[in-house]
């Protein structure tokens, strides 16, 4: 009718409503749901007479889907006009806003003629609002696999408990029964094969979840399908309709099916839009309205409370997994997961006693060695020996420290700790904790190891002699203490060094818009990137961190202070307790430096127990010698205590290294080669097993705490037997005043 076309621009604001576009946000309802003025949001403050009721003379604000779209909808043509509008400007494109308040940075479509983009709070919303948008998403958080649909076997609809063969096998006892339960004429029912009895449908999906919940066969879960289909079900899926009558109340929809007629295997969503049963309580919106997955028991619901993002749906087996699988974290902090960063009062206790011993035993052993240091007077042997006294003394301080550090960090943190959780990952403060307590903990090992060595060839030499310290031995000595200093220091800085960063980060924290959750791992941010470029041919670990980063920034704008935000995780940051990350699969990018890290240790440990069984031997052979050569009984019975004494310290020396250090190395083997899972173990075996050397170091390897702790047992001893006698002769005195009495 219209020379312009206008009078063909009808839209579907509902799938019960088509009206012309001109009657949306006019004020007035013009569909029976009023779905013509539900979303009238993006209005501009300018208004006009609009084409379709001119004759009225009635102005209108005009909706900001009409500004600039190729239409003249309004009378003036005001809104067709260039160069009045409020924008906000991209680097490709200006972007037509209601006022300039507005303007945020956007997701940007590739290859779009002209350029397009989404909205933040659009993104991955379902809709195909770029053209690969919905893949890039995919891509970005992964899409939950179930099994949604039946067997359909001689036209009976098997849930797959009650298959043949895997009915036997589990043993299930399935009968037939039939759905709906109703009189549909001329229409054959479903045949449905289902157990006997209720079951769990916790983790069933689909076209199972429907037949179970509608036959009273789940377990605390109601039928999905609140009314069934009738005549004004699915406008817009069934143009041409079959209609049937349900026991003389109601008319339902059929479908021809081989010269009979079924009842249509349809959902309809409470915005009149159908689908099949196989996407009703599938973890997937469906509907768009998310009706499809309300009444269902079998997913957990992310973003419930955000008015931002659409609801989410995921399995139950998601929840309290370790793992983001909600944009809004709910999944991971709620009540039920308690995540902090340190698990369990009993780790907690641990952490900081330990911390706390280690510190003060360390600070006690260093003073006191470092006092005793005479340069000038000390003979090269034990001025190398109280040195490397001291290096442990550092070494097991510094993880000590780590320790009081993290149980502060933890107590500071509380519960609060699970939405700040990624942040902290990714901090400096944790990249540093984990730097200190690599330095503590390898310094401690390797001065432990050349510290054995010196003391086998000191056991032969004396460590004291007519030998005294020159300055070629001090030169040597000096090297020798740089050198266990370095190599320390080089093992931790080198995993968070930049030049290295392909080789030992595995994953990134990406804020701004909600297109990662959690912490994405290099593998999915590099085909998230190749996906949004198309360049699906090229694989994602050729791709180096640096260019994954120039990839992911070009899909988003950066004017307005948005974008997104790439932060890798360090090789600190795998885990909130900040250490160094032993526990490695093949799939992680810092395998081989962790195996070889603990090659090296397993190395040292190794040559500590055989430094200390041959003094061991040694001093059998030394007992034997001076036995035969003692001059009184009283001189054999000290060197006996004393080669006692040498070799229950020798003992425990070796079997505290060995319980340490052993069952550390064979779990993280077990768990390299994924015989096993242990990643819960590892608070266990960073906070308690490998630390607790830390305090026992400064006894076995100095006697002065020994015998400081002696020195006040005997004085309590004192006490205690002077108080007993006290006691004895106040008790005498009374049985004799009695006598006497």
């Amino acid at each position: 009718i219209c020379d312009d076309g206008l009078d063909n621009n009808c839209v579907y604001p509902s799938p019960l409503c088509y009206t012309h576009k001109h009657n949306l946000c006019n004020g007035v309802p013009d569909c029976t749901d009023k779905s013509d003025e539900a979303d009238c949001g993006n209005l501009m403050i300018e208004s006009c007479i609009r084409k379709l009721g001119f004759r009225h003379g009635l102005t209108h604000r005009i909706p900001l889907s009409f500004v600039n779209d190729g239409v003249e909808d309004c009378v003036d043509g005001l809104d067709e006009k260039q160069g009045i509008w409020p924008v906000c400007t991209y680097p490709s494109f200006d972007r037509i806003v209601t006022d300039n308040s507005s303007c945020e940075d956007v997701y940007i479509c590739n290859n779009g003629q002209p350029p397009g983009f989404v909205l933040f709070g659009e993104l991955c919303d379902m809709v195909e609002s770029c053209t690969n948008e919905n893949a890039v998403c995919t891509a970005a958080q992964g899409r939950p696999t179930v099994l949604t649909r039946t067997v359909h076997v001689h036209g009976v609809f098997h849930v797959h408990k009650c298959l043949p063969g895997l009915q036997d096998l589990v043993r299930n006892i399935c009968h037939k029964t039939r759905f709906p339960q109703v009189n549909i004429l001329g229409a054959e029912t479903n045949q449905l094969e289902l157990p006997w009895k209720q079951v769990s449908c916790r983790h069933v999906y689909g076209e199972s979840y429907v037949f179970l919940a509608c036959t009273g066969r789940c377990r605390d879960a109601a039928c999905p399908v609140a009314s069934p289909l009738n005549y004004s079900s699915c406008p817009l899926e069934f143009q041409k309709k079959t209609y049937s009558l349900v026991d003389n109340d109601y008319l339902t929809l059929v479908q021809p099916y081989h010269q009979h007629f079924r009842i249509l295997n349809y959902f309809s969503c409470a915005n009149h839009r159908c689908i099949p049963y196989e996407k009703v309580c599938d973890l997937v919106n469906d509907c768009g309205d998310g009706s499809d997955e309300k009444d269902c028991n079998n997913s957990f619901v992310c973003n419930r409370n955000s008015t931002n993002f659409v609801p989410e749906f995921i399995p139950w087996s998601a929840v309290c997994d370790g793992r983001i699988d909600c944009m809004d974290l709910s999944d991971e902090c709620n009540e039920w997961c308690n995540r902090q960063v340190i698990t369990g009062l009993l780790l907690k206790l641990s952490c900081f006693v330990i911390g706390s011993l280690a510190t003060l035993f360390n600070l006690f052993i260093i003073k006191k060695n470092a006092m005793t240091i005479k340069f000038r007077r000390e003979a090269p042997l034990s001025l190398l020996n109280k040195l490397l006294v001291v290096l442990i003394g550092v070494g097991d301080l510094l993880v000590g420290s780590y320790l009081l550090a993290i149980a502060i960090v933890d107590q500071n943190f509380g519960s609060d700790f699970c939405p700040k959780k990624q942040a902290w990952q990714v901090s400096t403060y944790c990249k540093v904790l984990g730097v200190i307590s690599t330095i503590g903990s390898q310094l401690s090992l390797f001065s432990m190891t050349i510290l054995s060595l010196v003391r086998v060839f000191g056991i032969r030499r004396g460590l004291s002699g007519k030998v005294y310290l020159n300055s070629k031995n001090f030169s040597c000595i000096c090297i020798i203490v740089m050198l266990l200093i370095t190599s320390s220091v080089l093992l931790a800085v080198v995993p968070i060094w930049e030049y290295f960063e392909d080789n030992f980060v595995g994953s990134a924290y990406i804020s701004g818009p909600p297109l990662f959750k959690g912490l994405p791992d290099k593998d999915t941010v590099a085909t998230t990137a190749l996906q949004y470029h198309g360049r699906t041919r090229l694989s994602a670990e050729s791709l180096s961190w640096k260019r994954i980063e120039d990839l992911i920034t070009s899909m988003f704008s950066y004017k307005y202070g948005g974008g997104a935000n790439i932060t890798k995780v360090s090789f600190y940051g795998d885990d909130p307790v900040c250490l160094f990350k032993y526990f490695v699969t093949s799939r992680d990018p810092q395998t081989t430096f962790t195996w070889c890290v603990l090659c090296v240790n397993f190395t040292a440990f190794t040559v500590i127990s055989f430094a200390y069984i041959a003094i061991n031997i040694v001093s059998r052979r030394t007992m034997g010698s001076e036995r035969s050569n003692a001059g009184t009984q009283d001189c054999m019975g000290a060197v006996k205590r004393r080669n006692k004494r040498l070799q229950r310290k020798i003992s425990l020396i070796i079997a505290t290294d060995f319980l340490c250090w052993m069952p550390f190395i064979i779990i993280s083997f077990l768990h390299s080669v994924e015989i096993i899972d242990a990643t819960e173990w590892y608070g266990i075996f960073s906070i308690v097993i490998l630390p607790i050397n830390s305090v026992i170091n400064p006894i076995l390897y100095d006697d002065y705490l020994v015998k400081g702790a002696e020195n006040v047992f005997r004085i309590f001893s004192k006490r205690a037997g002077t108080f007993s006698v006290s006691q004895e002769n106040l008790r005498s005195t009374s049985k004799k005043v009695d006598t006497e009495v």
